[in-house]
């Protein structure tokens, strides 16, 4: 039997003035009705569907693209590798040759830690750390199962093009976005990342956690 010894939440928490990619819809909370006056508590959410943590669908990059609804779950449960890139600087790219140097294994999910986990997300930073296509092509290579990383964008911001997010895809590898890595050291876990199971959208905010145990 698997015993649980740890649980890290690798979620970014949903709030009132959250971070945001620019341009994006911003969080709101609405109490539709409060205790004591009803006798219950009922809001309403409005949010973007790439707030925090969140997955990317074909859909988001290819208009006749799979929507998040089709995603194949399980690819986003089951073993994960952190992999730690903190020598990597801000304003630069997760490149081939960084990766070359991790222990990457085939048919596992990644995810890449970097500086923008101990920097945090309290504002928006345009210098964050990304992947760059030639890390793109070599996780390709290595058949990964999924992607995470550790902000809101996996590629460059403002690179005036998708190559990254159609690398993985186009070939319906999931994209796990607003990740908060600071908590978790390199090494395996076992990921669970579930985005909501939204009809026609081309991307999901999702809950994820990494469980330690044997």
């Amino acid at each position: 039997m698997f015993k649980i010894s740890k649980i890290i939440d690798i979620s970014l928490p949903l709030q009132e003035n959250m971070v945001i990619y620019p341009g994006n819809p911003e969080f709101s909370l609405e109490f539709i009705k409060k205790i004591p006056e009803f006798t219950s508590t009922v809001s309403k959410l409005s949010i973007g569907s790439h707030s925090g943590t969140h997955v990317d669908a074909p859909k988001h990059v290819d208009e006749n693209g799979k929507p998040i609804s089709f995603t194949d779950i399980s690819k986003l449960i089951g073993p994960a590798i952190v992999i730690d890139c903190t020598e990597v600087d801000f304003g630069n790219g997760i490149t081939k040759e960084i990766l070359q140097t991790k222990p990457i294994k085939p048919n596992m999910i990644i995810l890449l830690k970097t500086k923008n986990s101990k920097r945090g997300y309290s504002t928006f930073y345009s210098d964050f750390i990304f992947v760059d296509s030639t890390g793109a092509d070599y996780l390709l290579e290595k058949k990964v199962r999924s992607i995470g990383v550790d902000y809101l964008g996996i590629q460059k911001y403002h690179s005036g093009n998708n190559i990254v997010h159609k690398a993985f895809l186009d070939k319906e590898i999931p994209i796990i976005e607003g990740l908060n890595l600071s908590a978790a050291s390199q090494g395996t876990y076992f990921l669970s990342c579930l985005p909501l199971n939204v009809i026609n959208a081309e991307a999901s905010m999702a809950r994820a956690v990494l469980i330690e145990g044997g």
